[in-house]
């Protein structure tokens, strides 16, 4: 099992990002260990932090969550992108799979979700346990 997932959280909304840093700070599998509010940063600090996994939202300012993840993939970094996203969409889930997100997931499913995809993107799971859990084109789409 891998311990000690390192997680970079990039939101626009620093509620959102609260939320997201409070519900992971009970996880001692998990470190956060950066945040950005748009996707340029994210970028940036996923080439100078190298976490195992970016909660990226789809929807910021700049740069959005699916570009964010089509760059950070081009560059070759090794990152696991969940994308999250305000609403079961389809289209965008898909878009973000062709980005190379590894996840998607909904910002209604976080309490419940989050951790276990966290862990199953690094590999630390087998799988998700997440109700809404299925495999897409070799990737996990939650929520």
């Amino acid at each position: 099992m891998v311990s000690n997932v390192r997680v970079l959280i990039v939101d626009d909304h620093d509620l959102f990002l609260k939320t997201i840093d409070a519900l992971l700070a009970g996880e001692p599998r998990i470190e956060v260990v950066g945040e950005a509010r748009d996707g340029v940063a994210a970028v940036q600090l996923a080439a100078a932090l190298g976490p195992d996994v970016v909660l990226m939202d789809d929807d910021m300012p700049r740069l959005g969550g699916i570009a964010a993840t089509r760059r950070l993939t081009d560059l070759g970094l090794r990152a696991r992108v969940i994308i999250l996203a305000a609403n079961e969409d389809l289209e965008t889930s898909h878009a973000a799979l062709r980005a190379g997100a590894s996840a998607f997931l909904t910002k209604s499913m976080l309490a419940s979700a989050l951790v276990p995809a966290i862990l199953n993107v690094a590999g630390a799971r087998d799988s998700l346990t997440a109700d809404g859990g299925a495999d897409v084109a070799g990737r996990a789409r939650v929520g």
